[in-house]
């Protein structure tokens, strides 16, 4: 009877983190969205919903480790649906690192848009930065600069 409860509690975290790891596959994709839209009140919602997930995910993968190494949920061995339902979560939690991946490389490759932009600036206008509101300032006799370097 401790083996099916124990079985049972299994598959339901089993379950759980596999739905967990399908929301955080969401949030990522919609986080990339708002970064190639240049979206930034729904990049920071996206980010702040995925450290929520994240954390639940990480709560729920402790569970399972810990589910696992106990005797009453006794692991895959002879169980086919349990064995199914980890390998659903390892299919999941590949899907969401995929994707995270992807993610950083679009913030590498924009970065680097950004550093470039940068320093190019800063090689036509001398002194040229941005103030607390993203503001460009400077010098007033850029217009002349740029037309010269042009």
């Amino acid at each position: 009877m401790a083996l099916d409860a124990g079985r049972a509690e299994l598959k339901a975290a089993l379950e759980a983190e596999r739905e967990c790891c399908a929301r955080l596959g969401e949030i990522v994709r919609r986080e990339r969205e708002a970064v190639v839209s240049h979206d930034l009140p729904a990049l920071l919602a996206a980010l702040r919903e995925r450290e929520a997930i994240q954390a639940e995910w990480s709560r729920l993968a402790a569970l399972r480790r810990a589910l696992l190494a106990t005797p009453t949920a006794a692991g895959p061995d002879g169980d086919v649906e349990v064995a199914s339902r980890i390998a659903a979560v390892a299919r999941r939690a590949g899907e969401v690192r995929r994707e995270q991946r992807v993610n950083e490389g679009l913030i590498r490759t924009a970065l680097g848009h950004v550093s470039g932009l940068l320093l190019a600036l800063e090689s036509a206008l001398p002194g040229a930065r941005y103030d607390e509101r993203a503001g460009l300032i400077g010098r007033r006799d850029w217009g002349v600069a740029v037309e010269r370097r042009v």
